[in-house]
């Protein structure tokens, strides 16, 4: 028997052993990159629901079934204010729940500066205390660090 044959079938070992830890190293990558993948993509469904609110209660005051604050004044509308006109409650997915729902005092707070309108909103897990949204920045700049999320 020549010696190639028997490199060879040596080489072809290392070679399986490398092929399966190189895809064995790519799973775990793979894995990692889909976890922070997906909580991206859920802290963007937050700001969108946040927009989607506030396009709601926009709607609202063209439509006088929401009254402008007074300028230099603030309104917070809830979800329960809205649902009464609009029945965003059940249309407002929260991807963060199984159930899909946003506590029912979830808001949208308009202030009201000299004539110009800023919108900020609350959005609160249903079932417990936590707010998703940073409140102090208005719906338009939320980015996804400004999403907070209940990972416990």
């Amino acid at each position: 028997m020549s010696i190639i044959p028997r490199v060879l079938k040596g080489n072809i070992g290392i070679t399986l052993v490398t092929a399966i830890t190189a895809l064995s190293m790519a799973g775990v990558a793979m894995q990692m990159g889909y976890s922070n993948f997906k909580l991206k993509a859920e802290k963007q469904l937050h700001i969108l629901n946040a927009i989607r609110f506030a396009t709601i209660v926009q709607i609202g005051l063209e439509e006088g079934w929401v009254e402008t604050p007074d300028n230099n004044t603030s309104a917070t509308i809830s979800l329960t204010d809205i649902d009464a006109n609009y029945p965003l409650l059940s249309h407002l997915k929260n991807p963060s729940q199984v159930n899909q729902t946003y506590h029912a005092d979830s808001s949208v707070t308009i202030n009201n500066t000299s004539g110009s309108l800023n919108f900020y909103c609350s959005l609160i897990e249903d079932g417990s205390s936590h707010e998703y949204t940073n409140t102090t920045i208005s719906i338009y700049e939320l980015t996804v660090e400004d999403i907070s999320l209940n990972i416990d």
